[in-house]
């Protein structure tokens, strides 16, 4: 879901601001995260925000890296509204709809935890690795696109994405399948007449078998 790990001009700063935060997190680099369908096992905590941290992480039972996105304890309720929309969605495509494939959702020693396939990195990181040089028409045009597919997905569904944002745009694999996006981060998505399904919202307060 988010990127690997990865040093730029426009991350150090960042992670000077947050390390403090960072080293008293729930969860650290070498964790076995027991979900319901699977075990994960951290390898770098990639990401953060308000909500709390990205982990990157292999999936024991299909050897696969997968992005483990871990809410803070005080941050049950945004997990519940974003597992929400994640019900929405999960009558799209993900391949087809240009959205973050979402695998399950669990506790680990009472922080909820969402797990998503692991994408490269966002767009306003490519920004930042190229110093800003701008993109091409063509490039722009390519990821235009791709995101006008998954906004009409969206709407197709009666969901308003809430936070669209270059860091919220991420490459799958820019080496392979250069410019190829998905949406991904649905935290303050918001809709109307949702046909919501696989949604367990008791799910975060049920006692952690981690």
């Amino acid at each position: 879901m988010l990127q690997k790990s990865r040093t730029s001009i426009c991350s150090t700063a960042e992670k000077s601001n947050k390390k403090k935060k960072s080293e008293h997190f729930e969860v650290q680099q070498g964790d076995v995260l027991h979900g319901g369908r699977s075990r994960y096992t951290i390898l770098q905590l990639v990401g953060s925000g308000s909500y709390g941290k990205v982990a990157w992480s292999v999936d024991l039972n299909t050897k696969k890296e997968v992005a483990v996105k871990v809410f803070e304890a005080e941050k049950t309720r945004a997990a519940r509204r974003e597992l929400k929309m994640l019900g929405a969605l999960s009558a799209l495509d993900p391949a087809k709809a240009n959205v973050v494939q979402f695998f399950e959702s669990f506790t680990h020693r009472g922080l909820a935890c969402l797990a998503f396939e692991m994408l490269d990195k966002s767009v306003h990181q490519l920004m930042c690795d190229r110093r800003w040089k701008p993109l091409s028409l063509a490039e722009i045009r390519l990821i235009a696109e791709q995101l006008l597919t998954a906004l009409n997905a969206l709407k197709s569904i009666g969901v308003i994405h809430g936070d669209l944002k270059s860091d919220n745009v991420m490459l799958v694999n820019h080496e392979s399948e250069p410019f190829k996006v998905k949406l991904i981060d649905f935290g303050l998505s918001s809709g109307r007449n949702l046909k919501v399904q696989q949604v367990k919202p008791a799910l975060f307060i049920m006692a952690s078998r981690g």
